[in-house]
C-alpha cells in the first residue's frame, strides 16, 4: 500500500516516513471527520477518487458510531486490494512478456 496516494488524494503534503498503519488511521480519521463537519462535497469526492464503494459505506456506517474511522479502515481496506491487484497484474505481464520472442 502507498500512503502517498491518499495523502495526494486529501491534497496533504506527505512529510511522515512509513506511517504505521493505526497512526495513518488515526490521522485519516481525524481529517475526515474535519471534512465531515466543513466540507462535505470534497469528502465525497476524494472518496470516489479513491473508490470507495458507495453502498458498502452506507452500509457499514449504519453499524459503526465513528463515520472517520469506518472512512479511513476502508481507505485503507482499498488501498490494499488496489495494491494487491497492480502486483498480480504487473507479475502476470511480466510473465507474459517473457514468453514474447
Amino acid at each position: 500500500m502507498d500512503p502517498a496516494k491518499i495523502f495526494e488524494a486529501f491534497q496533504i503534503q506527505n512529510t511522515f516516513e512509513n506511517p504505521d498503519e493505526q497512526w495513518l488511521t488515526a490521522f485519516l480519521a481525524a481529517e475526515i471527520n474535519m471534512l465531515i463537519h466543513t466540507d462535505f462535497q470534497k469528502l465525497l469526492h476524494i472518496l470516489y477518487r479513491l473508490d470507495i464503494d458507495e453502498n458498502q459505506l452506507k452500509q457499514r456506517l449504519r453499524d459503526k458510531e465513528d463515520a472517520g474511522r469506518l472512512m479511513a479502515e476502508m481507505i485503507l481496506e482499498r488501498e490494499k486490494q488496489k495494491a494487491i491487484s497492480r502486483d498480480s497484474f504487473k507479475n502476470f505481464s511480466d510473465q507474459a512478456n517473457a514468453e514474447k520472442w
